[in-house]
């Protein structure tokens, strides 16, 4: 169980989000939160956007006002998120107010260093002989 278990709310379908490691085994994995309907049955059947778990603790701090992520404060102040559509974030407190929040993916090239980079092109280069 982690915080945002049961916390947030698919706007499109009503399941609740699950988090998800991408990348996972790789020194690159990233924790995420997935419609769980998108996850299992595509796209056709639901059209949510996964969340980088980052962004919501980014979120939720500015919304409680604090710099470090407080399990406790977040537990008491917020009842659930909502994502209503791609890269939007409505957190509803229970006191009955509202923050709204819009967000970006970074891009690949934004989080890729040299290092990863020169990587993939290695791979790719790989690949291409292999298929010849």
């Amino acid at each position: 169980s982690y915080p945002f278990t049961g916390k947030i709310r698919c706007g499109l379908c009503g399941s609740f989000y699950q988090r998800k490691l991408n990348n996972a085994g790789t020194k690159y994995q990233k924790a995420v939160w997935i419609c769980p309907t998108y996850n299992q049955f595509g796209k056709d059947k639901c059209s949510a956007k996964q969340i980088p778990e980052d962004i919501l603790i980014t979120t939720v701090n500015e919304a409680l006002g604090t710099d470090e992520f407080n399990e406790k404060l977040f537990e008491k102040k917020i009842k659930e998120l909502l994502v209503p559509q791609p890269n939007l974030l409505i957190l509803s407190f229970y006191d009955g107010s509202r923050f709204e929040k819009e967000w970006t993916y970074k891009s690949r090239s934004e989080s890729w260093d040299t290092v990863a980079r020169q990587k993939a092109r290695e791979r790719e280069l790989i690949k291409r002989k292999e298929l010849k």
